[in-house]
């Protein structure tokens, strides 16, 4: 998926070095799970078992839940963009079983019923549980919003 525009200018103004690399979304940053940006360490599954495994303190987690993150894969129609997301989170759950036990993968409603091939392809795939689709929105052009405005919510096309 590609670095979303907002993190971009988040980045520049912290560190103009990384985000200049990035704006030509190579392809080792924005398609691997768990290194999205050079500035961050990679969080990978089995980092994350040996967190929630607790090392014998705190809590006892006995599974987790993946939700979107906003993957989209080019070149492919615009309501399956967002699938690949839950393949790659079933795959992770293939080798880390106590990993993404629940899948919740986006799908654009506002394509209206041409959403439908997004949500009989997710029927498919036993550990998705729903979707998601983000309703936030802010006039404030300085707080990142998501594809949505202050009406979404009431388009009969959202709603079909």
């Amino acid at each position: 998926w590609p670095v979303p525009p907002f993190m971009l200018k988040v980045l520049y103004v912290l560190k103009p070095s990384i985000s200049h690399g990035m704006m030509t979304q190579d392809p080792k940053i924005t398609n691997s799970f768990g290194l999205r940006l050079p500035s961050v360490i990679p969080y990978m599954g089995a980092e994350l078992l040996a967190d929630i495994k607790g090392n014998g303190r705190g809590h006892k987690v006995v599974g987790t839940a993946y939700i979107e993150c906003g993957w989209k894969t080019p070149g492919v129609e615009e309501c399956m963009a967002s699938v690949r997301e839950a393949d790659m989170a079933a795959e992770v759950n293939q080798q880390y079983p106590n990993i993404c036990n629940v899948i919740i993968p986006y799908a654009d409603l506002r394509l209206g019923s041409a959403v439908e091939p997004a949500l009989q392809y997710y029927s498919k795939i036993p550990l998705v549980k729903g979707i998601r689709h983000a309703l936030a929105w802010t006039a404030d052009p300085l707080i990142c919003g998501g594809p949505c405005d202050q009406n979404t919510a009431y388009d009969p096309k959202f709603r079909e």
